[in-house]
Order: C-alpha cells, then structure tokens, then sequence
C-alpha cells in the first residue's frame, strides 16, 4: 500500500506545472481535496503550498518595490504588505486537508491494530492446533494451512508489535512441523516455491534494465526489491547463486540510474557555468555603463547585450532550483542596462532646466533629512542621493555650483550631526547604565503589580548601554524581576508575559517603534520557524525506533523534547501576536 501511495503521489508531483496563480492554484487545490485518493498525494499538496507561498512573496515583492518607488512618502510611513484576499480562501483548503489527513491516520492506525488484533488470534490458534489437535493428523493440516492463508491474508500490523508476533507465529508454525515429523518435507517444499518466485524477480529486473524512463525504472527496482525481501528463505545449495545474480542486477540498474544522474548534474552544472559567465559578463556591461558619455556608446552596449541573450538561449537549461534563480539575476541586470539605456537617451531631449527640477528636488529631500536621527537609513538615503545627483550630468558652471553648494550643506549637516553622534556614544551609554541601575533599585522596593509594571517600562525604554556592561545590566534586571515577582506572588509565566507586555509597550513609544517592532516580529518569527522544523525533525525520527527498551527510552526522551518545543512555540505565538 506504502509504494502505491508513493507512486500516486510522485505521478501527482509530475502532472503539476511550473507556474500558477494562486486562483489556478486554488481551484486545482480544491479539485485535489474532493478526489478520492487526496491524502495519497501529500507531495502534490507540498507542491501547492510551494507556489502558493511563492505568489504570496512576489506579491510582496512586487508592494514593497512600488513603495520604495514611490518619490514621496509620508512623514514615518512605512512598508506594509497587503494580504491577498484569495489567502483565507487558501488557509481554510489547507486545514480541510490536514483535517483529512489526520483522519486517515488515524484511520490506518485503527486498520492496523484490528489486523493485529486478528493476527494474534492466530498464533492462538496454531499454538492450539500444535498442543491439541495433533491426534487427527489430515484435520491438522487442513486447520494449518487454513491459519496461514488467512495470516497472510491479513494487512500490515503496527511496526512496534511485528517482531513479537511474527517471532510467535514462526515459533508455533516450526513447532507444528516438528510435531508431525514431516518439518524437512515442508521446508524443502517452501525452498523450492521460494527459489522459483526469487527466479521470477531476478528475470523481472534482468528486462527493467532496458527500461528508457529513469523514474520507471527507479519505482520498478524498489518494489522489485521489497518483493525479494518479503519472499521467505531458499536451500543453501542454491541460495548463494541466486543471492550472487540478484544483487549483480539490482546493482547493475542502481549504476544506471546513477551514471544517469550524474551526466545529467554534470550537464546541468556546465549550463550553469556558462550562465554564470554570461551573468558576468553583463555585470562588467553594467559597471562600464557608468562611464559611458555618448550615444555610441550606449548603441555598442546594446548590440552586445543582445549577443549575451542569443548565448543565454543557446547554452539550454541548468537544474530547476538553479535556472530561476539565476535567470532572475540575468534579467534584473539585463533590465537594469536597458532603463540605464533609456534614461540617457531620455535626458539628452531634455533642457537644462530639468535636470535644475530634478537637482532641486534631491535638496529639498536632502534639507527634510538633515536632522533625522535614523542614522543608517538616512546615511543611505543621503549616499543614494548623491550617487543620484551624479547621474543626472551638468548644467551651467555658476547655477550647478549654487546647488552643489546647497545640496552638500545640507548632506555635511547631518553626517557632522552623525559624527558627533557617535563621538558621545561612549558617554549616552555609560549614562543609560546608570539610569537602568536605578531602576533596578526601584523594582527592589516595588510594593504592586502595577509599580512593577511602571519599573519594565522605564528599564526597557532606557536605550543602550556599554557591550561589556550588556551581561551584567540584563542579569541584574532580571533577578531583581524574579524577586520582586516571588515578592508578590506572581508565577513564572505570568511574570514572563507582564515582562514582554512591558517591553512591547515601551517599544511602541519610542521614536523608531515601527523599526523596532519590525525586528522583534522578525526575531519571534525565525525563531517560530526554527522551532516548527525542530519539531518535524523529531516526529520524523519517531519512526526510526524499534520495540526494544533502548529503544522506548530514547522515543520517551524524544517526546519530552517534542513538548517542549510545542510549549516554545505557543509562547513565541503568543508574543508575536501581541507585536502586531
């Protein structure tokens, strides 16, 4: 049932094409939920979420560009992304398919137990059978091959169990043959079935071998060999030929189905080569199209920058991870040369009193800066501007030095408002360590709640302080915390909450609460993200343990870290959702 399902969902994967809307993707997902076989096709599902997802970055990809573009902007506006309506729609589809998908888990767990339930039934039987039925030795044989006919007409039992059961049903099957003394008559017999069915396999993967589909010939040599695996033991006498030519065939494909992905990676990696070539060489284009003063020059560009898109096509397809990714690059600066391209051309129509508006504007942006406190945002604002007020050439010698002179004046303004800035930093901090000092004293005496609460604030509104100080104030503030929180009897957990809350609220009257906000959701949201994949992690190594007490002990460890990490992310939820 296993690789039915494996191949279900693979033929699933293969159908989908690469690129949807997320409407397109939407009205397939749906389609997927209703059909019959949906919890088969887990990796479809997978592949639908992907896109999903990724829709979802290119839209916001595509507002934060528009933003940015945007010449002006609101006094502290700031990005955010608009949701997709159709996103909702997607969430409530993804959660009816975990809801099914849990329900035929636990469905087949059900399946399973009730065969095991059958199954043990069984071996009561033969061990019945063995102890006493032995007197009518013709009904004897008749209820034995009864019992194995329906053991093995019976599913899959839980993994944990089999071992045991299946070492009971061999006891007493072995135990039977002893009993009626004809034990080598039987097992010679089930040699030679065996030995005829290993034959049939091995003359299955001796025509695979010619197969033309890799994928094929990979589905068909895996459930070959899971056929081999569940055929019982042969005679010694022929055992090791047939092992010798078995394992000579299995080998034989895997070293096709090797050397085949190995050409197709070194193919693959020598179009990628050669792209990367190309990508380079357009970069130099792009870098050498700063200096470029005339129309020729930018008419040469062009010819060779078509030349590199004919070589582009040309050169085939590297791997689908790789392919986008760098064709994405490829264009960016194919486009990035052409609007270069379009704006020198555009400029030379222009008079002189445009590139006066244009420069003008960069003053007025420039002057509106000139007292900012955000010093690295501003710093690479001014710095663009400047590369800005290059580009856009001369006019007049006396009009362009009285706007470079007004331009410069207002960019020196706030570099020298930086420097000194950062010249008294050592003094800010030293002063913020005393101040946070204090209040560390103060949430000492803290007689309520609410006294407590006034005390976070003030320590988290306080900026920062020296980096060798940065240990000592953190582990002050938080015993002082713990104590007063003992003192009033507020618990681990609501203390940690009343602690956030705190942080969040003196956050939210800072100056640069939007950026500050930003980068704690960022923070939570990583760690969020670390967590979820822990957590797979462990459930997947769930299955690797066997029924052995070792074994229980390390899956008890396992589960204990599992919940642990659930509580994690629960808390760090928590926190996120009183961030926004």
């Amino acid at each position: 049932m296993e690789n039915q399902d494996k191949q279900s969902v693979e033929k699933g994967h293969e159908s989908i094409p690469e690129v949807f809307s997320k409407a397109q993707i939407i009205e397939n997902f749906e389609e997927l939920i209703k059909a019959d076989d949906a919890v088969q096709r887990r990796l479809e599902v997978k592949n639908w979420k992907a896109q999903f997802e990724e829709r979802t970055e290119e839209e916001r990809t595509a507002q934060e560009n528009a933003f940015n573009a945007k010449e002006e902007k609101e006094e502290g506006e700031n990005f955010e992304f608009q949701t997709n309506p159709l996103d909702n729609r997607w969430k409530e589809l993804y959660n009816i398919f975990q809801d099914k998908w849990q329900a035929h888990k636990k469905a087949k767990a059900e399946e399973e137990k009730e065969n095991l339930s059958k199954k043990e039934q069984l071996v009561e039987e033969l061990k019945q059978l063995v102890e006493d039925e032995m007197k009518n030795v013709g009904a004897a044989f008749a209820k034995f091959y009864e019992i194995q006919d329906r053991w093995n007409a019976i599913g899959a039992v839980n993994k944990s169990r089999f071992k045991q059961l299946q070492y009971d049903y061999s006891h007493y099957r072995d135990l039977f043959y002893h009993n009626v003394n004809i034990y080598d008559q039987l097992k010679n017999y089930d040699f030679e079935k065996n030995a005829a069915l290993k034959k049939a396999i091995i003359a299955e993967l001796k025509t695979l071998i010619g197969e033309k589909h890799i994928k094929k010939m990979e589905r068909g040599v895996k459930d070959l060999q899971a056929r081999w695996d569940e055929v019982g033991p042969t005679s010694n006498e022929v055992w090791e030929e047939l092992k010798t030519e078995y394992w000579s065939q299995v080998n034989g494909i895997y070293d096709i189905i090797r050397d085949h992905y190995k050409s197709m990676r070194e193919a693959q990696a020598k179009v990628l080569e050669e792209k990367n070539n190309l990508i380079q060489k357009i970069e130099e284009l792009v870098l050498q199209s700063a200096s470029f003063k005339s129309a020729k020059d930018w008419i040469q560009s062009n010819e060779v920058l078509n030349d590199l898109h004919k070589e582009w096509k040309a050169a085939g397809y590297a791997a689908r991870s790789k392919e986008e990714q760098i064709w994405e690059k490829f264009k960016e600066l194919s486009d990035d040369l052409r609007q270069r391209q379009n704006d020198f051309f555009s400029e030379l129509k222009k008079e002189n009193q445009v590139i006066v508006e244009a420069k003008e504007k960069l003053i007025q942006q420039a002057e509106s800066m000139k007292d900012s406190k955000e010093w690295k945002k501003t710093a690479d604002t001014l710095i663009k501007f400047q590369k800005e007020w290059k580009r856009l050439g001369h006019v007049a010698y006396k009009k362009d030095q009285e706007l470079w002179n007004r331009f410069r004046g207002a960019c020196d303004d706030f570099f020298n408002a930086r420097k000194n800035f950062y010249d008294s930093k050592g003094d800010r901090e030293a002063d913020n360590f005393k101040q946070k000092e204090e209040v560390v004293k103060q949430i000492a005496a803290v007689k309520s709640e609410e006294e407590l609460r006034e005390c976070i604030k003030a320590w988290q509104a306080i900026d920062y302080v020296p980096k060798n100080k940065i240990t000592s104030a953190e582990s002050s503030f938080n015993q002082a915390v713990k104590a007063a929180g003992k003192s009033l009897q507020l618990d681990e957990d609501y203390l940690s909450k009343l602690m956030f809350e705190e942080k969040v609220a003196a956050m939210k009257e800072d100056e640069q609460a939007d950026a500050k906000l930003k980068a704690e959701r960022q923070f939570i949201q990583t760690k969020i993200d670390q967590l979820g994949e822990e957590i797979i992690r462990f459930e997947e190594n769930l299955a690797f343990f066997g029924p052995s007490k070792g074994a229980q002990k390390l899956k008890e460890v396992v589960d204990s870290k599992i919940e642990l990490a659930a509580n994690q992310l629960e808390d760090l939820k928590a926190k996120l959702k009183l961030l926004r």
